[in-house]
């Protein structure tokens, strides 16, 4: 029988894709017999004559609360496939019987419902019973009829919005894009990083045949953070990346709605303004045919970015200038490339209403603190990124078929290209802004530059400047930028800067939108998403089964999660077969025991007749020490494979490797988290201000009125 659940000791795990091994022929001899078995309800008795130690199994199913006891003494019960009941027995003859007992809760819970009867019949004899009754029935009919309010409409409104997008993400089954499949053995490693509690996570340590790679200092972990509470409670890798990404939308439609009622639009316009985002066409490309999970998460969170910093800027305050910090972090910490095509944008918000406002130092101050802060409060992640990509292979970005001169566009693809599920590199996608998304915006900036209100003209130059100069980079128009501008060659695809028209192409359209009027809007709305409904369907779905991603198939059938494995250590030259032995030794047999493996750190022991030079399965980067009986010593590379090798003397050693932070990440954690701690000081310190200023106003007031009362 195959043991499920895992709770038998001292007996070796088997994987999904582990061959089981061949039946001993001793175990198929018989064990003994049943001499008698009865059923008394729901409790099974059975007489047994056993030869030699053995499980009896018993063919029902298993459930927490049973019990089972062998000649009186209680036993343990293993569940067995197909979920059924085995209890270990021992040579002799035995009583055997199982039991279900349901434990405190059914008879407590009975006790608690008479409790609560009592309370409410004894609530029922009050004189005011009736006048609560009269009360409750009031409320639940305005319950009861909900389209009676403007706001209740516009929830709804919007939520059949994000429905319509998302639906496709709960479909049960990983969308079919270039990238997705990149990211289930992510999300698997992520989570055994973190289960090591190794943080900020750096190194997945099943990658490159389980020699590992630095992968997570240099992809963004917001995709991974949002889906792992789904993937922790269960959900399986499909199902906690799709919910993830869905939530991520939905907050994301839900701050361009807001982003227009803080600029003073109507409800119906900025419910128009959520709609255009989230059925911009860049949007649908990036998540339903490119797959690009980690920057289609960038993209959700940029519209919660930009509402904290138009927050800020509105009212600069300690606790807004904290809040905008936070939000602005996030760009960073989901994806690299959108975050260096967003800041420029966010910048020139800030400095355009910083020119008009009537405290210029004090909003550029408090956009420059929003900025400021959000990259220190990033700075744990971007800045050891940026630091240390001169370790790993990224140069692969820029050669070859990766180059970005394979994926320039012409100018005329931004306004038609035919949708398709193709590759970048043969033009087999659109590139289009969209037909109807580009009248909207065009009518909403002629509408805006005829504003009497200053602030709307400027946010309108705002917007159709960073849609304008984003939507010509990604063309062959700025060939002589992308040539001479090395970082910008890092993101490969230059369209990438399409990410910033699909943000302030649908802010413009709220000028539009507030001139139509309600009604024309609903049926605007209605046009654009009829439009792009059809880009929300994938190509098709991907199937697999969860545990070919589990962290020892990653290892095992060298399983990739990056384009040209990039993040691979450029001391590796060629890499080597995947190794079941973490350590051995080089043209000797030293005793190695394993004593303790996590993803950052490994301890062994080690016996040594003679000195040897041992060669560790683990790739060298920057922060791997070897510590000898706890003592760092010396290691060199390994030609070639790029593995860690170090030289031991003859004796028992205990060996220790550890991945200890070099001093630019360790100072980036403290930057991060200093300023957080800066933030959340000063955020209490402003509302414990205003808290004791509320508290003197009542005092002072009575004083005041007894004056004015004077004077008339």
């Amino acid at each position: 029988m195959i043991a499920l659940g895992g709770d038998l000791k001292g007996v070796r795990e088997y994987k999904l894709f582990d061959t089981l091994p061949p039946l001993d022929p001793k175990f198929s001899a018989s064990r003994g017999v049943v001499i008698s078995e009865t059923k008394e309800g729901e409790t099974y008795s059975a007489r047994l004559a056993v030869l030699r130690p053995c499980y009896a199994l018993l063919r029902i199913t298993y459930f927490p609360g049973q019990e089972a006891t062998v000649d009186g003494k209680p036993a343990p019960i293993y569940r067995v496939y197909p979920d059924f009941c085995a209890i270990p027995v021992t040579a002799g003859e035995h009583q055997i019987t199982v039991r279900y007992r349901p434990g405190p809760i059914k008879p407590v819970s009975l006790v608690l419902g008479i409790v609560l009867i009592g309370l409410i019949a004894q609530g029922l004899r009050r004189p005011d019973f009736v006048a609560n009754e009269r009360r409750l029935a009031t409320r639940l009919a305005e319950i009861a009829t909900p389209w009676d309010t403007p706001r209740t409409r516009t929830a709804l409104a919007l939520a059949i919005l994000i429905l319509l997008f998302t639906h496709t993400l709960f479909g049960g089954q990983l969308l079919d894009g270039h990238d997705s499949l990149e990211y289930p053995p992510r999300l698997a490693e992520f989570a055994k990083v973190l289960s090591d509690y190794q943080f900020p996570p750096v190194w997945a340590p099943d990658l490159g045949r389980g020699h590992g790679q630095p992968l997570f200092e240099f992809a963004p972990p917001l995709i991974y953070v949002a889906a792992l509470p789904f993937f922790k409670v269960g959900m399986s890798l499909a199902d906690s990346l799709r919910i993830g990404l869905a939530i991520m939308f939905a907050l994301g439609a839900l701050s361009v709605f807001l982003i227009g009622r803080k600029l003073s639009f109507s409800q119906a316009a900025s419910v128009g303004a959520a709609a255009a985002w989230l059925f911009a066409p860049y949007q649908c490309l990036d998540i339903y045919v490119c797959g690009r999970f980690a920057e289609s998460a960038a993209i959700a969170v940029a519209p919660i970015a930009l509402l904290a910093l138009f927050n800020a800027l509105q009212r600069p305050t300690v606790v807004t200038v904290a809040l905008g910090a936070i939000a602005i972090a996030l760009v960073p910490l989901a994806h690299n490339a959108i975050a260096l095509l967003m800041f420029p944008a966010f910048a020139a918000v800030v400095l355009a209403r910083a020119a008009i406002s009537d405290h210029r130092l004090k909003v550029a101050a408090a956009g420059a603190g929003v900025i400021a802060g959000g990259l220190a409060l990033s700075a744990f992640f971007w800045l050891p990124a940026l630091m240390e990509l001169k370790f790993v292979k990224t140069d692969l970005l820029r050669v070859g078929l990766m180059n970005w001169t394979h994926y320039i566009i012409h100018p005329y693809q931004l306004v038609w290209s035919p949708w398709a599920y193709g590759y970048a590199i043969s033009n087999g996608i659109s590139y289009s802004l969209g037909l109807v998304h580009i009248v909207l915006a065009i009518a909403g900036f002629v509408i805006a530059i005829r504003l009497a209100n200053r602030t709307r003209r400027v946010d309108a130059f705002v917007f159709a400047g960073a849609t304008i100069v984003a939507a010509l980079l990604a063309t062959n128009l700025s060939w002589t930028i992308w040539e001479h501008a090395t970082t910008l060659q890092y993101l490969v695809y230059p369209w990438r800067s399409l990410c910033v028209p699909a943000l302030f192409m649908p802010l413009l359209a709220l000028y539009a939108f507030e001139r139509i009027g309600t009604r024309t809007t609903c049926f605007a709305i209605v046009v654009l998403v009829l439009a792009n409904i059809a880009h929300t369907a994938p190509k098709g779905v991907q199937t697999y089964d969860d545990a070919y991603y589990y962290p020892d198939s990653i290892a095992r059938l060298g399983i990739n999660t990056t384009t040209r494995e990039e993040y691979e250590p450029k001391i590796v030259t060629h890499r080597p077969p995947f190794d079941s032995a973490l350590l051995r030794g080089i043209g000797s047999t030293p005793v190695v025991t394993l004593e303790s493996g996590r993803s950052d750190s490994q301890s062994f022991r080690v016996d040594a007749a003679e000195p040897a030079l041992m060669l560790s399965s683990t790739f060298d980067y920057p922060g791997w020490t070897v510590l000898i009986d706890d003592r760092e010593t010396a290691t060199q590379t390994m030609p070639d494979s790029g593995e860690i090798t170090f030289n031991l003397p003859a004796g028992t050693h205990n060996v220790q490797l550890e991945l200890r932070p070099t001093p630019i990440r360790r100072w980036s954690l403290y930057a991060s988290l200093a300023t957080g701690a800066f933030l959340a000081l000063l955020a209490i310190w402003a509302l414990a201000t205003i808290e004791s200023t509320e508290k003197e106003v009542p005092k002072t007031a009575p004083k005041s009125r007894a004056r004015r009362a004077k004077r008339r």
